[in-house]
């Protein structure tokens, strides 16, 4: 049961998770407080993070890391970046900017934290999606001329086709004419009724 950090909240709770010895630790999106999970005792706990989100009720932190004893959190509309020492079970904000939508993500390397900017990634995100669709509607554009290309192709195929039977029939009408009457008079002398032969030449 989370409610003991989510408070009220029904949705969007938690975004982001780390873990320090036994104990994890859920960054609060819209919940109130940050969980805190016990692994050995199944205790779960919440720790306020007013002092670094401040009045912000949605979208306070988006994501967690841990350096050695201490938790920090990337704030999202959070005002400040959640420090948490769990030696101490001390929560402290520090400033990394002003304004929404300040962080997407953070992590940590060589016991430096860093984190990545949510417009800049919204713009990279946007960038790479124009490029895809540009692309794209190349590529698009580049089949459809082919398409019609084909078309083309099919379509002079079919009347040199249909120019072609014509000259082989106008060949080939007078000697059908001779074979009909011959196999006419011969079929007539024999009683055969003429109108069935011939007629699918």
């Amino acid at each position: 049961d989370v409610r003991v950090a989510a408070g009220g909240v029904s949705e969007g709770n938690f975004m982001g998770m780390c873990a320090v010895g036994n104990k994890i630790f859920a960054a609060p999106f819209c919940a109130e407080k940050m969980l805190v999970y016990d692994t050995d005792t199944g205790l779960a706990t919440g720790v306020d993070v007013r002092v670094a989100a401040g009045d912000v009720s949605e979208g306070k932190f988006c994501a967690m890391c841990a350096v050695g004893n201490k938790i920090f959190a990337a704030p999202q509309c959070a005002k400040k970046m959640l420090v948490y020492d769990t030696d101490t079970g001390k929560a402290t904000g520090v400033g990394v900017g002003k304004g929404d939508d300040k962080f997407a993500s953070i992590c940590t390397l060589g016991g430096k934290i860093a984190t990545a900017s949510l417009c800049e990634l919204e713009a990279h995100l946007t960038k790479k999606r124009e490029a895809i669709t540009v692309k794209t509607q190349s590529r698009i554009g580049e089949v459809q001329a082919r398409i019609r290309q084909l078309e083309e192709d099919v379509r002079r195929i079919e009347e040199a086709g249909e120019s072609e039977r014509k000259q082989l029939e106008e060949t080939w009408k007078p000697f059908l004419e001779e074979a009909r009457s011959a196999q006419r008079a011969s079929s007539e002398e024999l009683g055969v009724s003429a109108k069935y032969l011939l007629e699918d030449f």
